[in-house]
């Protein structure tokens, strides 16, 4: 069970990391209101 935890958690941080990542590269105004953050 802590193992199959300890999965789940490296994949909602890799899948984190990859949305932070593809905002960042995202050109500004595609997100609404993400220049103002």
């Amino acid at each position: 069970v802590l193992r199959r935890c300890g999965v789940v958690v490296a994949l909602v941080a890799l899948t984190t990391a990859l949305l932070s990542t593809a905002v960042q590269a995202a050109p500004r105004g595609f997100f609404s209101g993400t220049d103002s953050a």
